[in-house]
Parts: C-alpha cells; structure tokens; sequence
C-alpha cells in the first residue's frame, strides 16, 4: 500500500511540474538578474527557490561570477547528491535555518552533483522537500574542481564564505547541529 501511494504521489508531482514548467521557465527568465553569470535558469518554484544547471563551467570562474552576483551576502553553499541520505535528512535544518536567517544578507545554494542522477530526480527532490534557496545541478567537472579546491570531499559538505568574499573553513560543518546552526547565524550578522 505503500509503494502504490508513493507512486501516485510522484506522479502527482511530476504532473505538476510538468504542468507548470513552461509558465515558470518563461517567468523565470523574465524576472532573472541579467548579471547571474553562474548558470541557466530552468525553473523557478513558489516556495523561493530558483534551479538553475550550470556545465562546462571553471571553478574558479564559478565562484567569482557567484560573489558577483551576491555582492555584500554572506553565501553557505551545501554539496548535496540525491542518493545521498545524510543529504536529504539534512535538508529540513536546511529550510529551518533559511527561514531564521530571512533577512539577512545571506544566500543560500544547494549545489547538487549530476553524478547518478539526472536532473528530473533532482527537481522531483527538491519539490517534495519544498526546499528554498539557490539550487544548481552541476557537472562532476565543476563538482570535482570545487571540492579539491576547497579540500572537500563527500557528501553532504558545506563552505561558508563571508560578505567580504572570505572562505572560513569549518564555519558549518552539519545543518542539524544546533550549535553550528546558531554560530553560522552569528557569521551572518558580522
């Protein structure tokens, strides 16, 4: 009974979506900041959140068009993978800590490896959890330049950077940890 509601959940979902793609891709690049240099605007969803697909991008590239974009905003940026479930229990803290930090000059962005996925799992994932935010399927290049430059590796994994475009290592290191949680929000207001 369960399998069969969980179907029908999903193919609620995706007709959804389907349903609602088209009308969110063309307001969605209408309403897009024409200096969002780090990737494609696919969709845009009620809940806050914008998906974007970015390939065959330079990491260092990608981080500079990134804090060009958010100019004078703290970024915490989770690498998260839909197979991975330390990931998707990790998410709701994601969307909790969100919502507390509205406001402030942070941005949130979920960057999501391409690596056994594809990109309909991807905004299936992200609509069920309704989780706000920056939202970006990247390529293994640019994921796997990423994480050596940052000496990174696995999933879920966080980078914080500050509104003056500093890294600060550690500064985050679980989203359920309610004292990483409250020291992040307190990097914010600095």
């Amino acid at each position: 009974m369960k399998t069969i509601s969980f179907v029908v959940l999903f193919i609620l979902i995706s007709f959804n979506l389907d349903g609602h793609t088209q009308d969110n891709k063309q307001r969605s690049s209408e309403s897009v900041s024409s200096d969002m240099k780090f990737g494609h605007l696919i969709l845009e969803l009620p809940f806050d959140a914008k998906l974007y697909n970015v390939t065959d991008t330079d990491p260092q590239e990608f981080l500079a068009n990134i804090k060009s974009s958010f100019k004078d905003k703290s970024l915490l940026i989770i690498f998260w993978a839909t197979w991975c479930s330390p990931c998707l229990e990790e998410m709701p803290q994601g969307k909790r800590l969100y919502v507390e930090a509205k406001g402030l000059p942070v941005e949130f962005i979920w960057l999501c490896t391409s690596a056994g996925t594809s990109q309909d799992k991807w905004i299936t994932k992200i609509s069920v959890l309704k989780q706000p935010g920056i939202h970006m399927f990247v390529d293994e290049k640019l994921e796997n330049g990423l994480a050596d430059f940052f000496s990174k590796g696995g999933f879920p994994n966080y980078l914080f950077i500050n509104a003056d475009g500093e890294y600060i290592p550690e500064a985050i290191t679980r989203l359920t940890s309610t004292t990483d949680i409250k020291r992040t929000l307190d990097l914010y207001n600095r």
